[in-house]
């Protein structure tokens, strides 16, 4: 095998090693509570690449039958959450400091 093709074999491995290990992103979610909460986020730091919780902007969780949002305040760059049609019954929320948009439903 010449020098040149075995750089260029080395070269590829390399790229294609790099290029997964960064598609799959280990996000740290062992302070959110909720399981359900945590299943949405993980299944969306996957389609979104978030390698840290510093990575994630925006959550939406429609539906998927959430009722803890403790962990959330960790979050540090969130500035929309939306969690409609979800079974919150928590009357408080840690507020994120730059959280400019949040869809909560209305309880009585």
């Amino acid at each position: 095998m010449s020098a040149r093709l075995l750089y260029s074999s080395l070269l590829l491995i390399s790229l294609f090693i790099q290029k997964f290990s960064f598609a799959n992103p280990t996000l740290d979610l062992t302070k959110i509570v909720d399981v359900n909460l945590s299943a949405c986020i993980a299944k969306q730091a996957e389609k979104q690449r978030w390698q840290k919780l510093s990575d994630v902007k925006a959550i939406k969780c429609h539906g998927k039958k959430i009722n803890n949002l403790a962990g959330l305040e960790n979050f540090s760059n969130l500035e929309k959450l939306s969690l409609f049609n979800n079974k919150l019954t928590q009357r408080t929320f840690t507020p994120l400091k730059i959280l400019n948009i949040l869809i909560l439903p209305i309880t009585s």
